[in-house]
């Protein structure tokens, strides 16, 4: 027996006709194991937009836009950009994941014409350049999707940094490693200085020896027993000879 449907009333006041278009999918989250590609997707994606896809599923996730058709076995209808990109970060087919999908079911022929009119631009609208040029100014263009050409189609000045700005802007970033350069630089200066100094030093307190020489060693044994040293002395104190030839005068 068939359902009655409800009376507009009971529907909180929406047509039968108008629930219909409401409900025409429902949320759902499958493997992305059960679902498969559609071998006929006509739609086809530069790397240049690929990788604007990508920036904006890292900045802002995964926002709908994955249409499923269980009918012909969880096929992909809208979404085979997206999808692709995802399997690519999660490491698809070694990791399989979840994904939150929009499902609905209709023979084939009528997911062929979904597909191509969730692609088509004629049914997508276009940019009201007035809005654009006031609201990019309060964004950041690159994560919102648009390029340089984008900007430009829109009268959008870019700021091309000249050269001189360049330039400087390399120098200061060199500068740092310049400074690093200069004071390790003045402190192998200041080592070396270190090193010199402690060697003149030690040089100086070195220089505190005198030679005496004999003709004879009846000479050198005369002269130690006058000032009190043994023959065979080798080193005699300074400081003590002084002493002892003040005595002996």
């Amino acid at each position: 027996m068939a359902k009655k449907s409800k009376p507009a009333a009971e529907n909180g006041g929406i047509p039968e006709w108008l629930q219909k278009i409401l409900t025409a999918s429902e949320t759902v989250t499958l493997m992305r194991s059960q679902i498969h590609p559609a071998d006929y997707n006509p739609r086809e994606i530069g790397e240049n937009e690929r990788n604007t896809l990508k920036r904006g599923l890292k900045s802002f996730g995964l926002l709908g836009g994955i249409l499923v058709n269980k009918q012909t076995g969880y096929t992909i209808v809208s979404g085979h950009q997206k999808v692709s990109l995802l399997d690519e970060m999660a490491g698809y087919p070694e990791h399989d994941y979840e994904l939150k999908v929009e499902l609905i079911d209709v023979d084939q022929k009528t997911e062929i014409e979904i597909n191509f009119f969730m692609n088509n631009p004629s049914a997508q609208g276009r940019w009201n350049e007035g809005k654009v040029k006031v609201l990019i100014p309060q964004i950041d263009p690159k994560r919102a999707g648009f390029s340089n050409l984008d900007l430009a189609a829109f009268g959008i000045k870019i700021e091309v940094p000249k050269a001189n700005d360049i330039k400087k802007a390399i120098e200061e970033t060199q500068k740092p490693v310049e400074e690093l350069k200069a004071a390790r630089k003045e402190a192998v200066k200041q080592v070396k200085q270190q090193v010199a100094e402690k060697a003149a030093a030690k040089a100086a307190e070195a220089d505190t020896f005198i030679t005496l020489s004999f003709t004879t060693a009846k000479a050198k044994a005369e002269f130690c027993e006058r000032f009190g040293y043994a023959p065979d002395e080798k080193f005699i104190n300074g400081d003590v000879f002084v002493d002892r030839i003040e005595l002996v005068d």
